[in-house]
């Protein structure tokens, strides 16, 4: 395991852990780890379904006139290269919008 201290504007030191919990990074060529989809969007798995759903549909992940998660989300992604770099983006859009409060 990695250790470390980050400081932000000088200002306040931060532990690695905290830092990764606070800051999400949407980036420009996204990675998705094996897993499931859901695993990816909340690597943390504390967020509620009600919250997964919301954000999902917030970036076009999933239907608005879903009423729960899809069970599609729950099947591992075996090959995460083979993902379209759009809908790799929007899983790491969705993994930083359930981050905020």
């Amino acid at each position: 395991a990695h250790s470390g201290r980050v400081s932000i504007g000088g200002c306040e030191e931060l532990p690695v852990g905290v830092l990764r919990r606070k800051v999400s990074l949407v980036p420009r060529t996204p990675v998705l780890f094996q897993g499931t989809v859901l695993a990816n969007v909340d690597p943390f798995g504390e967020a509620s379904d009600a919250r997964l759903l919301q954000v999902l549909i917030q970036v076009g992940l999933v239907a608005k006139t879903q009423a729960a998660l899809p069970a599609e989300l729950s099947v591992p992604i075996t090959t995460p290269s083979k993902v379209r770099s759009t809908v790799k983006q929007l899983i790491c859009l969705a993994r930083a919008l359930l981050q905020s409060p």
